[in-house]
């Protein structure tokens, strides 16, 4: 809240408190003083320090009859697209360099027309700057790749316009006059509202909003105009972009595990002696379907005979699990895995395929334990994990 309210005292001499109080839980509002401040200042900007990525709301309906090529022209070739064909010129961009001097030039061409905001954010996109694009139950995240406006003076630096085809496969008709602007047509020769063009890099392409959209972005994503200013959602971007590369949707299960996994973890750090954790894994043995779980005689020779805390017997999977139990806080060397494996070499069975665990309350192991457990099959679990594997069963199991 803070820069809007500098930035809007900038232009509205000092009236700081009336504009504090209309944006009070009104978002839409700062961003417009927002925004408005950035019009008076833009030229002041170019000579500041570099300039902070902005991130966007776009939606590439275009003018008029124009949505059937926008798609293709986005995600086919690359370019972001708005309409305003009749300011489609070079010279529009060149002398639209401040606020006032576009509102001139555009009212030139639509003195009535109020939604000029659209098309201004769209030429304050610079080169770095995060674009979404919603379309249907999905949407898209670009990053523009360079600060140059497209006119349809200059489409044929972006695409030759023979290639120009609409979403069914259509060739558009493009006409040029002798000062080089091209003029759009359907394959019916229907005017089609183009005029001004970005080009843009993929980020993450046609997520499905339900499964990487947060709340918030998901929110946002509803408003009808045609672009907004979205840099309060940075964070929210900035976590659809990475899911979508890792693949990685949004589940509510594991947002919870996430969430409360650190709390598990610290409770059990705190109140579990080393008795209690041992009891811990064979409730969670228990709880993942095995028929039979033994507590093993401690042996009085461990380095020989090996030790084991608990064994489970899974009958249906004809497998044994063996495994070594430690209260450890920090770190877990060798010695718990060196005792499992004297263990099972002790104690074969023949009727069941033997897995040999090691689970520690330690963050971590030491590189030799880790060796160790590599060259024999031993599977290794730390503290974390171990409180996962407890949410992930259900704390039912634990009463």
């Amino acid at each position: 809240m803070l820069p809007c309210k500098r930035a809007c005292a900038r232009i509205f001499q000092g009236k700081e408190i009336w504009l504090l109080a209309i944006g009070l839980g009104c978002n839409r509002k700062i961003s417009t003083f927002r925004s408005c401040a950035r019009h008076e200042d833009r030229g002041k900007e170019n000579n500041m320090a570099e300039r902070e990525k902005q991130y966007w709301l776009h939606r590439i309906t275009g003018g008029e009859n124009a949505v059937k090529l926008t798609h293709p022209l986005l995600f086919e070739h690359g370019i972001l697209s708005t309409g305003w064909a009749s300011l489609s010129w070079d010279d529009f961009v060149k002398d639209s360099h401040d606020w006032n001097t576009f509102v001139k030039h555009f009212e030139s061409e639509y003195p009535a027309l109020r939604n000029r905001n659209s098309l201004w954010r769209f030429l304050e996109m610079k080169e770095g700057d995060i674009v979404v694009v919603p379309t249907w139950g999905v949407f898209s995240i670009y990053r523009v790749a360079d600060d140059k406006v497209y006119t349809n003076q200059s489409l044929g630096e972006l695409i030759p316009p023979c290639d120009l085809r609409d979403w069914n496969g259509k060739r558009a008709h493009v006409s040029k006059d002798e000062n080089g602007y091209y003029s759009l047509y359907d394959n019916e020769d229907v005017f089609i509202d183009l005029g001004f063009f970005r080009k843009v890099e993929p980020l993450a392409i046609k997520l499905p909003r339900q499964d990487y959209a947060d709340q918030p972005l998901y929110s946002r994503m509803k408003l009808l105009q045609t672009n907004a200013d979205i840099y309060d959602l940075r964070e929210s971007v900035d976590n659809a972009i990475e899911r979508g590369r890792d693949h990685h949707p949004i589940r509510i299960h594991e947002e919870l595990l996430e969430s409360t996994l650190a709390i598990a973890k610290k409770t059990i750090s705190d109140y579990a002696q080393h008795y209690t954790y041992e009891h811990l894994v064979e409730k969670y043995l228990w709880a993942i379907g095995a028929d039979e779980v033994i507590k093993p005689a401690q042996n009085e020779n461990k380095s020989e005979d090996g030790d084991a805390d608990r064994v489970a017997y899974f009958d249906a999977l004809k497998v044994a699990v063996m495994v070594q139990v430690k209260k450890h806080e920090n770190v877990t060397d060798e010695w718990a895995v060196e005792q499992i494996i004297a263990y099972k070499a002790n104690h074969t069975n023949e009727d069941y395929h033997i897995q040999m665990w090691v689970i520690s309350h330690a963050d971590n192991y030491t590189d030799e334990a880790k060796q160790k457990a590599f060259a024999h099959d031993v599977r290794m679990i730390n503290g974390t994990d171990f409180a996962r594997m407890i949410l992930e069963v259900g704390l039912k199991h634990f009463e």
